[in-house]
């Protein structure tokens, strides 16, 4: 009887049949999802940019300076034919060179 007792008892008590929670194993950081590889290749894609460009602005600067003593020279070339050219109209250059 004592076999029947046990039935009664796990039928009125079906709480008694649930066994305990089994938590499951914590998340590793390795190996990482596969975007945090994107974002690794990015950054260091940007950083080897930024460092290129960084470079070649550095080895461009003579050409720079180069170009603004060009600028300056034609400025100066443009002011001084700017203050020639009413002092050439006023000798009429070209009747000095006409033949009658």
């Amino acid at each position: 009887m004592a076999g029947a007792t046990n039935s009664v008892t796990a039928a009125a008590d079906p709480l008694a049949e649930l066994r305990d929670i089994h938590l499951p194993e914590a998340v590793g950081y390795w190996p990482v999802a596969p975007g945090w590889w994107l974002l690794l290749a990015s950054v260091l894609v940007l950083a080897g940019l930024i460092v290129w460009t960084v470079r070649r602005y550095r080895h461009n600067a003579y050409r720079r300076a180069a170009a603004k003593e060009l600028d300056k020279v034609y400025q100066q070339y443009m002011s001084d034919v700017k203050a020639a050219l009413p002092r050439m109209q006023a000798t009429n250059i070209y009747s000095v060179l006409t033949v009658y």
